[in-house]
């Protein structure tokens, strides 16, 4: 490994990795945490600072790139999990990738700064993984005369980054700690950036999945964290901020889980922040406790629903300072909810077929089974209950999301639609994560000729978004066009359902019975009450 020093007066001297054309800064720290519940403090670095940043930081979890390659059905090389550090108090890095000639050299002063946050569902995935690497990206911006510096961001996750209740507020702890670490991230990027020359006031967040819907989750702020924005697969419509009521559950049950209920407040607090984390994480997770975002006033101000989302009474002040956004799908997004509905699939076509005969108008039901071929067997139904996922989850929310920031934002739609052609349980699909493999261009040596050349024009497309340029043409007016990303078959249409390729019966219905109806009606069924 080839290394190189680089010095600034405002940041001390960094080591990083070191190839002919970029350097690249892993594990740097950009908050510090008191304990595994604390809110994160901005990470202070001068001209005294050495920093060795050649290795990547601690995880908040251990592995998990191997389960995401099993999503994607197909995987790649990378580090080995028994030499990977996790720390619940120094998980807070990120990794930055800075484009350099000759000696290190920069290629430019105030690049403009591609952030990445990634997915999991907020219960899983890292910065490290190789999946993730941003090195390619920023290369290819290089070459396209239009270079860009990466960042990934590692942020706490599960448990640490989402329990809450009134009880650890009244201790001094806030909700949301890892929506709070990702803006704490961008607050440093904005101090520290210029110091690897990044443009602080030229950044651009892509967050993919539950990384989308963190970035739909930043949009809230008073405060500009970013200049664009890029949601890919991910709105607040499908991992929206749960009631105070739900917190107090989840909280409850985790004291239960843990057998802490004898403690006083004080006594609980103290031993969820000290116990074992490995036996905190295990227990919870054996118990099924979850914890998810939540509303908080702040990060979170309040619900979200489909009514505000619509109506545009949801208070998203990122409409008043981000400029521009990028926001699509993937044709069959819906495939992840196999994971949680997996071990439902014995029965599940009596299960869906009884709750919604139950809880939809008569005719509404009738329509929905006609539209996706239900009843049929459980087999052929999981599927069936996948797109129906999909649509509801997925691509609908895209719509509403672009109908609304589209109203004060330059609003440029994307349709994912090139299968996943490895062998899997839906080769052929255009499963959730797909876009992303296309988009960071490391599995270009597993693609076809074609794939590949769709991949670098996703990428371009993207790299010109970043550089402020128009990647392609918006969505707006009555046109609201776009760009639909099919090997071989690219093309920008009418954002409609018969033009890219998606279903329009999600929309028949829910404007018949209400978007709230409707998506109350499923994730009733979905979460199993």
């Amino acid at each position: 490994m080839f290394t190189r020093i680089h010095s600034h007066p405002d940041i001390g001297a960094f080591t990083a990795s070191a190839q002919a054309d970029t350097l690249q800064f892993l594990g740097v720290q950009y908050a510090t945490l008191g304990d595994r519940f604390a809110p994160p403090v901005l990470k202070q670095y001068d001209a005294e600072s050495t920093v060795d940043a050649t290795g990547h930081g601690p995880q908040v979890n251990l592995g998990g790139a191997d389960f995401e390659f099993k999503l994607l059905q197909h995987s790649l090389p990378h580090y080995n999990a028994n030499r990977t550090s996790t720390s619940e108090t120094a998980c807070l890095n990120l990794n930055i990738t800075v484009p350099v000639k000759g000696r290190g050299e920069p290629v430019a002063d105030r690049l403009p700064v591609f952030v990445f946050i990634h997915g999991g569902g907020f219960m899983n995935g890292s910065a490290n993984f190789p999946q993730y690497d941003l090195i390619r990206l920023v290369r290819l911006s290089v070459k396209q005369g239009t270079p860009m510096i990466g960042v990934s961001v590692n942020y706490r996750l599960g448990i640490t980054g989402f329990l809450t209740s009134n009880t650890i507020q009244d201790a001094g702890y806030k909700a949301n700690n890892g929506l709070r670490d990702q803006r704490t991230a961008l607050l440093w990027l904005r101090q520290y950036i210029h110091a690897f020359n990044g443009d602080p006031e030229n950044i651009t967040v892509v967050g993919e999945s539950a990384g989308a819907v963190s970035v739909a989750y930043h949009l809230h702020s008073e405060e500009p964290l970013f200049k664009r924005a890029m949601l890919m697969s991910g709105t607040t419509l499908l991992m929206g901020p749960v009631p105070a009521a739900a917190t107090e559950a989840t909280y409850s049950r985790a004291v239960q889980a843990l057998d802490l209920g004898e403690l006083s407040d004080a006594e609980v607090v103290a031993r969820l922040c000290n116990m074992d984390g490995q036996e905190l994480r295990g227990t919870l997770m054996k118990a099924g406790v979850f914890a998810a975002p939540s509303v908080d006033g702040d990060i979170a101000p309040s619900e979200v629903t489909w009514t505000n989302v619509m109506d545009g009474s949801l208070p998203l002040k990122g409409r008043e300072w981000c400029e521009a956004v990028v926001i699509g799908d993937c044709a069959f997004d819906g495939s992840i909810n196999s994971l949680r509905l997996g071990h439902r699939k014995s029965g599940i076509a009596k299960s869906f077929h009884d709750s919604m005969s139950k809880s939809l108008p008569e005719h509404i039901s009738a329509k929905l089974f006609n539209a996706y071929e239900l009843p049929a067997s459980d087999d052929e139904a999981f599927v069936k209950i996948l797109e129906v996922s999909n649509d509801l989850q997925f691509y609908a929310p895209t719509v509403a999301f672009a109908n609304l920031l589209s109203r004060s934002s330059e609003v440029y739609v994307y349709r994912f639609n090139e299968p996943n052609t490895w062998p899997g349980t839906f080769q052929g699909r255009t499963t959730h994560i797909h876009d992303l493999v296309f988009l960071l261009q490391n599995f270009n040596e597993k693609l076809s000729t074609e794939q590949k050349d769709l991949a670098v024009e996703f990428a371009c497309d993207v790299i010109r978004f970043v550089n402020g340029m128009e990647p392609w043409k918006p969505y707006q007016g009555e046109e609201r066009l776009a760009k639909v990303l099919k090997a071989g078959n690219v093309k920008v249409v009418k954002d409609e359902p018969a033009l890219t390729e998606r279903r329009s019966i999600v929309f028949e219905i829910a404007e018949e019975i209400g978007w709230d109806v409707y998506a109350q009606v499923f994730s009733k069924w979905f979460n199993g009450a």
